[in-house]
């Protein structure tokens, strides 16, 4: 709980940012008392209480379970490639959307900064294949008392396209900021971010609720290696990705 408060409260305070502006902006507008005294326009009145950010609160599971594109490496010389298997897991979602562009009849454009928060994630076996070996791989089975794990919490940002009042497409990049990691006992486990993509699609079940399903390539730099390194020269590493679906359902504030 102490790792998720301070990425929360730099979300209130992102929050809170956009809310001000947005209460600034509607006390500095022009008013006229003739025009005050008359019905608001109903296009009117739903432009602006759309055009004003609204903050989502959510769960959400990412189905992605590899991290794929690893290489075993003896000394300089590759000589295995392979993935890492980890577990699915829940996260918190939290977005805040506002009102890029409004088009004609139903078309608009919003735009999106988003922090999903997962629980850590074991790493439970490594697949390895020998290079230029017509061989399957094999699967190498971690001790569950000193797996490796890591963190793939993300912050994100893009552009949504609604063409109607039910649908909308979500389209943007992700980056991961909780690349704590933890070894196996005297195991050394290294994740470094790198910037990924995510695109998906999304139901507006009700004014308040929304459903979506998110296609999101995370991507990291890994190293990894035993205790006895410095006396065998093997590591595990190089770049690679986290991709899969991600399911999740928001209450729109």
């Amino acid at each position: 709980m102490t790792r998720i408060m301070p990425a929360m409260a730099l979300l209130a305070a992102f929050a809170f940012i956009f809310a001000a502006y947005d209460t600034a902006t509607a006390a500095t507008s022009p008013t006229d008392s003739s025009i005050a005294t008359k019905s608001p326009d109903p296009k009117v009145a739903e432009l602006k209480s759309t055009v004003k950010g609204r903050l989502r609160i959510g769960l959400s599971i990412n189905t992605a379970t590899k991290l794929d594109g690893l290489n075993l490496r003896q000394g300089d010389t590759s000589v295995a490639t392979g993935s890492a298997s980890s577990d699915t897991t829940q996260a918190l979602d939290l977005a805040w959307v506002s009102r890029l562009y409004e088009g004609p009849e139903a078309t608009k454009f919003d735009w999106f900064a988003g922090l999903t928060l997962e629980r850590e994630r074991p790493i439970s076996s490594i697949d390895l294949k020998a290079v230029n070996s017509t061989q399957p791989s094999q699967t190498f089975a971690l001790d569950s008392n000193s797996r490796p794990g890591f963190h793939a919490s993300l912050i994100s940002a893009g552009i949504r396209w609604t063409p109607n009042s039910l649908i909308y497409v979500p389209l943007g990049i992700n980056y991961g900021f909780r690349t704590d990691s933890f070894g196996g006992g005297s195991d050394t486990f290294d994740l470094e971010s790198r910037i990924g993509f995510q695109a998906g699609a999304g139901l507006h079940l009700t004014e308040n609720f929304e459903l979506e399903a998110i296609y999101k390539i995370v991507r990291y730099n890994v190293t990894y290696h035993a205790a006895d390194y410095k006396t065998t020269g093997v590591t595990i590493g190089g770049p690679v990705d986290l991709a899969g679906l991600t399911i999740g359902a928001r209450y729109i504030f």
